[in-house]
């Protein structure tokens, strides 16, 4: 993946936001749908981030 440090912390951040929601009980199914779609401007990510919404069962917007 070719991003700059920058990029590269906003998406490490996003993921740690993630996990966070996917241990939380409940998991706040909003919130996740969110932070997939924050992904969205990294198309290096779009088959990772389809499966990722597919695995959480949120829609991928």
């Amino acid at each position: 993946m070719s991003l700059d440090g920058e990029e590269q912390s906003l998406v490490s951040q996003t993921l740690d936001l993630i996990e966070q929601q996917m241990v939380a009980e409940p998991p706040n199914t909003t919130l996740l749908r969110a932070l997939i779609a924050n992904l969205r401007p990294y198309l290096e990510l779009a088959d990772e981030r389809a499966k990722l919404a597919e695995l959480l069962d949120v829609a991928l917007i």
